[in-house]
């Protein structure tokens, strides 16, 4: 009888025993309780006892996160930052030997220390960890102060258990400013009556009181979520859908306020989104005359198609109808577009004198009658 036989006979081991003590088991049994032989061309059944003739145990195991099971090891972000007079979250989880996982219960707490002591620290921050017995010891410290900045390790003060873990830290920064929120697309050149979608993010410091993201102008279209990175400091998202317009021209900004516990105002970072909405001017240039042709000039040279300028022409016998129509992807002065028209007897022009982009938007057309 092997070692493995053994252990099954003495009940100190059991397939439930296995499969508690690892995440995923393949056990495969070769088992003969009897077996058939021939002799002299009659059926005998031979009943033996039954035995396990053979084992194959392929024990995988594993713990998540990567970490191996069965040994003290801990989860931490080398790095959080918060705002003074703010709470944070830290993200923690831990693993231990399986001999100490039975004092992990009710009156097992978590104390954070600095490595050289097992004194608590940030008791004055109200702080509040996840569960312990499921090895959660993600931890909230409320009113941060930048007395409490510093290098903190994760000790477990338990009945029968008292461990620090120094295999990993967490530094804690108390900043009186945050990174401001950031808009994908930043940059975006549209059209007018376009469909846009703009998203907005910003850091979650404290899973218990996330920013509250805020759109300007206000377009009544935003949706606002919450991303938890594994690991990562968790992210609020708000995505804004609208149809763009020239009033949208470099206006739209996203703001991100974030609360105090220490009686003092929110704090609010904004980011404006460079939205270029295309601005186009008409122009039609009306010309009476007999066999009359027309030339648009701008700068002082004649103008042909483009996706910049637009040019339609409608003749009949006595006069000439063009019309220009120009899309002012650029910050353009179009003081130099010219409509000039001539034929045998003479010819007339006339200067177009819109010079900004604000005059543009509100006067998106003009009309000129020239007489030859």
């Amino acid at each position: 009888m092997n070692f493995i036989d053994k252990a099954f006979a003495k009940g100190e081991l059991s397939i439930n025993n296995l499969i508690s003590r690892s995440q995923r088991i393949l056990i495969s049994f070769h088992a003969s309780p009897c077996f058939i032989v021939k002799q002299n061309s009659q059926k005998k059944t031979t009943k033996q006892k039954p035995n396990l003739l053979s084992h194959y145990f392929f024990l995988n195991l594993f713990c998540p996160s990567g970490r191996s099971c069965g040994q003290f090891e801990i989860s931490l972000p080398q790095t959080v930052q918060v705002l003074r007079g703010s709470c944070v979250t830290v993200p923690c989880s831990f693993d231990l030997k399986r001999k100490y996982e039975q004092y992990l219960n009710g009156g097992c707490r978590a104390l954070w220390v600095y490595t050289s002591s097992s004194d608590p620290r940030l008791t004055d921050t109200n702080p509040v960890t996840g569960n312990l017995t499921e090895k959660n010891c993600t931890t909230t410290f409320s009113n941060m102060q930048r007395r409490h900045a510093n290098t903190y390790n994760l000790r477990l003060d338990c009945n029968g258990l008292k461990y620090t873990f120094k295999t990993a830290s967490v530094t804690i920064e108390v900043r009186d400013n945050f990174p401001p929120p950031t808009l994908t697309p930043s940059t975006l050149l549209v059209k007018n009556g376009d469909s846009v979608s703009l998203t907005c993010s910003a850091l979650v410091p404290c899973l218990f009181h996330p920013p509250n993201l805020t759109w300007t102008p206000t377009l009544h279209n935003s949706q606002v979520t919450l991303l938890e990175n594994r690991g990562k400091t968790p992210m609020r998202i708000s995505v804004l859908n609208f149809t763009a317009s020239r009033q949208n021209h470099g206006q739209i900004s996203c703001s991100a306020a974030y609360q105090k516990q220490d009686e003092s105002r929110a704090v609010t970072f904004s980011t404006r989104a460079n939205i270029q909405c295309e601005l186009y001017y008409i122009t039609v240039c009306e010309t009476t005359a007999n066999q009359v042709w027309r030339k648009w000039l701008f700068n002082g040279q004649p103008v042909s198609q483009s996706k910049v300028f637009v040019i339609t022409d409608s003749l009949n016998g006595t006069y000439l109808r063009s019309t220009i129509a120009v899309n002012q992807l650029q910050e353009k002065n179009l003081s130099s577009l010219v409509c000039f028209s001539f034929n045998s007897l003479g010819s007339d022009s006339k200067q177009l004198f819109i010079k900004s982009p604000q005059v543009l938007a509100e006067n998106r057309g003009s009309f000129v009658h020239l007489k030859i």
